[in-house]
């Protein structure tokens, strides 16, 4: 779908440099169509907030000692939150005690909830 639409798109916007190159690897547009535009968000206070160090395990009861792994994003086909999944199963396999969370919502929300029911 974003090759077809990058096909009739006069510049494609890309939130980094990663994001750009990835685009160019799965041949979705030439490099010289994508502009990088860093996303406009200030992220220093995220990377000192020792107050909340833990809340969201507390939150979900999720023990200190265990792994948590998650996935931040829109539920959407492209994310592929399938594989995510299908990874936690594997993992979970060998290490029980880790656990795995998805933050986000959108159109697959339904049909990964129910995929998840059958992994487990």
């Amino acid at each position: 779908m974003e090759r077809g639409l990058a096909r009739i798109t006069d510049q494609i916007i890309a939130v980094s440099e990663k994001v750009k190159s990835e685009l160019v690897y799965f041949g979705v547009s030439s490099a010289e169509r994508i502009k990088v535009i860093p996303l406009g968000f200030d992220l220093d206070p995220f990377l000192c907030c020792a107050a909340q160090k833990g809340e969201f395990r507390r939150e979900l009861g999720v023990d200190n000692g265990a792994r948590l792994v998650g996935i931040v994003g829109r539920i959407f086909p492209i994310k592929n939150h399938r594989l995510f999944l299908e990874t936690a199963a594997l993992v979970s396999a060998n290490e029980p005690s880790a656990r795995f969370v998805i933050v986000g919502d959108g159109v697959l929300r339904n049909e990964l909830e129910s995929y998840t029911s059958k992994l487990a």
